[in-house]
């Protein structure tokens, strides 16, 4: 028995070395550059070797290969990733593939992905990426830490995406950063933030041919609104290390936007990427008086968040049944909104026959052929059978009220309002006069009570969370003193006693109840994502305590993970 135990003890962690999943990608920064435009490509794997990568020969390498490490840590895990990176250039146009990278470990050889590359004439490009496109004085070098606004393009066409990001080099490796200021242009009205992950990856990377601690923070696509060159603010943040501090304002930069062509088609209504439309049937009707529902779906890529909702143009045998539905399955990457906008439609049957939907044109601006391309749906025609006594034009008003009841809705609360100043201008009932001096009297006592409330909270610099009243029986709920963990974060094992002390006062003071105190911290959290509206707060504190077991059981916590849990109770108390 005992050499069975030390057998299964011995291959236990073999078979999870085995089993570790093997990181091996090639990306490249900008894969539609012009002729002649340098681009990175990265190489980063989780196999310690000598990295091999297969350029093609029209890919001129800009000199110097940079190979470093940096750690990535989740929930569960901790991973050493190694990569190499490279400059370089096509001095041609045309399509091009780079890589595999291959690496060796042991007697095995791991092969990666390939990137396909479309290089184009650069007095065709539609503005294309430079890693960093402001002005950079050479000065930086000498200072001890830098900010620069890196865009994925230096021109954009009106509505076409523009990534952004904030990145910071620094002499020393960077533990914290605090009190940040995002960077702003007024050119730049659509902004939507891409999430940063769970850590935030400090990585060495070259600049000037000179080796610098990096991070990149606060990504945003936008989708500029009209042409012209507009500035980027700076963005601002203090970067620590250890005790030291340094004051960061990045260096500003410029985007141009240039006008779409002229030549735009009828149905063109400022869509720009890449799209499809479909027109389904998503409910048939065959009978006078019934209701077919109507999909359309758009899908793709760019500024599809931005449709304009098409305007059916429906025959007098056809009518709109109610206000569309959309449905938006779409997320934000640096080609803008990639996914699908649906519309359903509710369309009313109202003659017997063959009814005709008539076909429907939608127009975008291509940015990779940079010409404008319609698209048409074909018609649909219901076989409609006869409704005794279906009354057509009764139907008309009903759907013209269904249309239009918000609308009537509002007007009578005005007529209403109306009429009641008129009753209180000429002094009519002395009964209604007082009741609306008690009232004013009671909510002024009520605003005075909320005013001592706020000025309470704004003072000790706290930020209430207010109980739910689902469980919990009557009392308030635990303030949070952000500033008093904020101390703590010098010390982390300072910082995580009084985060794990605070945050389980804080879920008995949620849940509110006595046989709480005998509850696992895992069934707090259980009884509080039960309580509706805590579903968010549940997640949050999960992923705090994940973070706490990692540097109680295992990896050892510094400054810049304090300063992770400490975004995520922020997030906390303000959700």
């Amino acid at each position: 028995m005992k050499n069975i135990i030390l057998f299964i003890a011995f291959l236990f962690p073999c078979i999870c070395l085995y089993a570790q999943q093997i990181i091996l990608t090639v990306s490249v920064d900008n894969t539609s550059p012009v002729q002649g435009e340098m681009v990175e490509v990265i190489v980063k794997t989780n196999i310690n070797g000598n990295i091999q990568i297969a350029y093609p020969r029209e890919f001129v390498t800009g000199g110097g290969v940079m190979n470093g490490m940096s750690r990535q840590i989740t929930a569960s895990s901790y991973t050493t990733i190694y990569y190499r990176s490279e400059n370089g250039s096509f001095q041609k146009e045309g399509e091009f593939t780079i890589g595999p990278a291959t690496i060796r470990k042991g007697n095995k050889s791991y092969t990666s992905n390939k990137v396909v590359i479309k290089v184009k004439n650069p007095n065709q490009s539609s503005g294309s990426s430079t890693s960093t496109n402001s002005v950079i004085s050479k000065s930086l070098a000498n200072k001890p830490a830098f900010g620069l606004i890196e865009t994925n393009k230096s021109s954009v066409f009106v509505g076409e995406p523009i990534a952004i990001t904030a990145r910071v080099f620094a002499q020393f490796e960077p533990k914290t950063f605090e009190n940040y200021k995002e960077y702003t242009s007024k050119g730049l009205p659509d902004k939507h933030k891409i999430p940063n992950p769970e850590v935030t990856n400090v990585e060495l990377k070259s600049f000037q041919n000179k080796q610098y601690y990096s991070f990149s923070y606060d990504k945003c696509i936008s989708f500029p609104a009209q042409a012209g060159t507009f500035a980027i603010q700076p963005f601002q943040l203090t970067l620590g290390h250890f005790f030291d501090q340094e004051r960061i304002n990045s260096e500003a930069t410029s985007i141009t936007v240039k006008p779409l062509p002229d030549d735009a088609p009828t149905t063109f209504r400022g869509s720009v990427g890449k799209m499809n439309i479909e027109r389904n049937i998503k409910k048939s009707a065959s009978k006078q008086g019934e209701v077919a529902i109507i999909s359309i779906t758009f899908s793709g890529y760019g500024n599809l968040h931005s449709i304009e909702i098409p305007e059916l143009k429906l025959p007098p045998s056809l009518q709109l049944y109610g206000d569309p539905i959309i449905q938006e399955e779409f997320e934000f990457s640096e080609k803008g909104a990639v996914g699908k906008l649906t519309i359903d439609y509710n369309i009313q049957l109202l003659d017997p026959g063959n009814l005709i939907l008539p076909q429907f044109a939608f127009s975008y601006f291509d940015l990779e052929s940079l010409k404008y391309v319609e698209l048409q749906v074909d018609s649909i025609v219901f076989n409609v059978e006869r409704t005794p006594g279906f009354n057509k034009a009764k139907a008309k008003e009903q759907a013209s009220l269904r249309l239009a009841s918000k609308k009537i809705v509002s007007e009578n609360e005005n007529t209403m309002s109306t009429t009641q100043s008129i009753f209180l201008i000429g002094g009519i009932g002395f009964s209604l006069l007082a009741l609306i001096f008690l009232l004013f009297k009671w909510k002024n006592k009520k605003n005075r009570n909320h005013s001592e409330e706020k000025e309470y909270s704004t003072n000790k610099d706290l930020t209430i969370v207010k109980p739910t009243n689902e469980i919990n029986h009557q009392s308030t709920s635990l303030i949070i003193n952000l500033n008093a963990l904020k101390d703590k974060m010098n010390d982390p094992d300072q910082y995580i006693q009084a985060v794990i002390s605070t945050l389980d006062n804080w879920m008995d003071s949620q849940l509110n109840f006595e046989e709480n105190k005998l509850l696992s911290r895992i069934e707090k959290i259980n009884r509080l994502e039960s309580i509706q509206g805590k579903e968010q707060k549940s997640r949050l504190l999960r992923e705090i305590f994940d973070k706490i077991d990692e540097a109680r059981y295992g990896l050892k916590i510094d400054s810049f993970g304090c300063h992770q849990i400490q975004l995520k109770i922020e997030d906390l108390v303000k959700n």
